[in-house]
């Protein structure tokens, strides 16, 4: 049988271990153009962090620093007796830094220190030499790289130094090196700035969320209730009095039937979306409350409860509320539980759950007009709105990060 004839590369392009690559570029091994090492073990003492000056970077670091290549905060820093007593290993500004060991390899976190620190034996650490590789060039390049096809352990990942140095890399001149990193870190920037006009959208919600919700609009005299004080014409309410529980509904799906029903309606769990199907059981405006598995503890960050509207299927890890039509706004009965805190509610060791029985006793404050519910509403919504906007905004960027990613540093699309 004769071998398949082979594609020549493309005019301008020659055809490597790794693949096609432009002329001009180099196929090099990692530590051929930069300075591979570990960090060392971390102190045990906490003595030896005791009015610590002086950066100690863990793998959980890179977790926390996820969406910048500029690692500067740090949770832990070691003083002058650590570095006279302990054999720490030091990384300088600049220096990228990656898991070697453990789960962490599969998260495929990465960072470039943003200063000099001493790093965990859990990291490994690549410094380039400047006249050979850029770092933020190499920081983007790693960040394509599955690290687990490197590692000699399935059972425990582990990424031994001399891999690393090991490793085959495309590397263009220098110059379109920087540019490409330019470009890559001008669309981080963007990202970056868009998640922190989310965040901070996010606390002027908390901010209106708080003042709306137990002083109202416009309010000068207030009572003492059972769930704090709130405007005299408001009333406190249950939610089984303001809300019928249509949980009898609810039919849960495994994932190998919804294989065979795709289509374009929303499937919802205790923690919203988790897929699309082609049937329903709910045609309405709606509120969903998890009932196990939802974010309870974690109700100042994440929602607990979702307001949907339209077809739906919701499964039974979900308690389906409809608002009643009297004198009621589901909008608002939404937003007084998207964070409420219901820990006293929640039953459960191993897996926290809030019961239909408790969940009907849940009280809430509503204001005697429709009228005022609606405009609290509407506030909150708008601020939503602006949080959804910000949100599309930063998946675009990162679809667009992604796109150039591919084509810059293969160089299917060149920089001059």
């Amino acid at each position: 049988m004769k071998d398949k004839p082979r594609l020549a590369p493309k005019l301008g392009y020659k055809m490597t271990e790794i693949g096609e690559i432009p002329e001009e570029w180099e196929t090099v091994r990692l530590g051929e153009v930069a300075k591979v090492f570990s960090g060392a073990s971390a102190p045990q003492k906490g003595e030896y962090f005791e009015k610590g000056t002086f950066p100690f970077v863990r793998v959980s670091d890179l977790a926390v620093n996820k969406r910048t290549n500029n690692l500067t905060k740090v949770k832990d820093y070691v003083n002058e007796r650590a570095l006279k007593e302990l054999n720490l290993v030091k990384a300088n500004r600049g220096t990228l830094v990656f898991p070697k060991s453990g789960a962490a390899i599969e998260n495929n976190n990465r960072a470039l220190l943003g200063t000099d620190a001493f790093v965990v034996s859990h990291l490994a650490a690549v410094y380039p030499a400047k006249e050979k590789a850029s770092n933020t060039f190499l920081y983007y390049l790693s960040c394509m790289v599955d690290m687990t096809n490197y590692s000699n352990s399935p059972g425990y990942p582990t990424l031994k130094v001399s891999t690393i140095k090991e490793m085959l890399i495309p590397l263009p001149p220098l110059p379109e090196q920087q540019k490409i990193a330019e470009i890559l870190s001008a669309v981080d920037e963007a990202i970056q700035k868009t998640e922190e006009i989310i965040q901070k959208t996010q606390e002027l919600k908390k901010g209106f969320m708080q003042q709306l919700l137990t002083r109202g609009i416009g309010h000068t005299k207030f009572k003492q209730t059972e769930i704090g004080e709130i405007p005299e014409e408001w009333a406190v309410k249950t939610i089984e009095q303001t809300c019928e529980i249509l949980d009898s509904q609810r039919i849960p799906l495994n994932e190998e039937t919804r294989k065979g029903m795709k289509g374009n309606i929303p499937y919802y769990g205790a923690n919203g979306l988790l897929d699309y199907i082609s049937d329903h059981i709910f045609d309405d405006k709606l509120i969903l409350i998890a009932e196990d598995g939802g974010y309870f503890e974690d109700y100042q960050n994440r929602p607990i409860a979702y307001l949907v509207e339209g077809k739906c299927w919701v499964n039974n890890h979900a308690h389906v509320l409809k608002v009643r039509e009297n004198g009621f706004v589901t909008e608002y009965i939404f937003y007084t539980l998207e964070h409420r805190n219901i820990l006293p509610f929640i039953k459960g060791s191993t897996r926290s759950k809030l019961n239909q029985k408790d969940l009907r006793s849940i009280r809430i404050p509503v204001p005697s007009s429709s009228e005022e519910q609606q405009k609290i509403a509407e506030i909150l919504s708008t601020v939503d709105e602006k949080i959804e906007v910000e949100r599309q905004r930063r998946e675009k960027l990162e679809e667009l990060k992604k796109g150039l990613m591919q084509v810059l540093l293969t160089g299917k699309v060149r920089v001059r």
